[in-house]
């Protein structure tokens, strides 16, 4: 296998969020707080196919650009991810989100030393009402 890591450029514009984002949900973290630290437990749940909608990014203002870049991530010339950096800019760490049903996410998350600072269960009933997706941010300082 060959995994090859790349900066953005105009050859490699269309390969911007063409990975797959399914996943099958068959368990989320139950949520607990408790002396100022947030705590979850993983219960099962009836396994479901889920997909993130595409972020829509205007890729093209990453390109020779010092402030921002995408990396994009190749495995054997399929692509395979893509990231952005912030250590060696100086920035102070990362946060990002992700829901308490994307569990396998979570615990890549943690593996890397992330921590879960926040939560939001209201965030995502604005746009589906009737949904038990809560909000979790992870936070790695550096």
């Amino acid at each position: 296998m060959e995994l090859a890591l790349l900066t953005l450029d105009v050859e490699h514009l269309q390969d911007v969020n063409r990975c797959d984002s399914s996943f099958t949900v068959a368990s989320k973290l139950i949520l607990n707080a408790q002396n100022g630290e947030i705590g979850y437990q993983i219960v099962s749940v009836p396994a479901y196919q889920k997909r993130y909608p595409v972020d829509v990014l205007d890729a093209i203002t990453y390109i020779d650009n010092p402030d921002k870049v995408i990396f994009l991530a190749y495995l054997d010339g399929q692509i395979a991810g893509q990231i952005r950096w912030a250590k060696a800019r100086g920035f102070p760490g990362i946060m990002l989100e992700t829901q308490n049903n994307n569990v396998a996410a979570c615990r890549l998350y943690e593996r890397t030393g992330m921590q879960l600072g926040g939560f939001d269960k209201y965030l995502y009933k604005g746009i589906t009402p009737d949904t038990e997706e809560i909000a979790l941010y992870w936070y790695l300082i550096f």
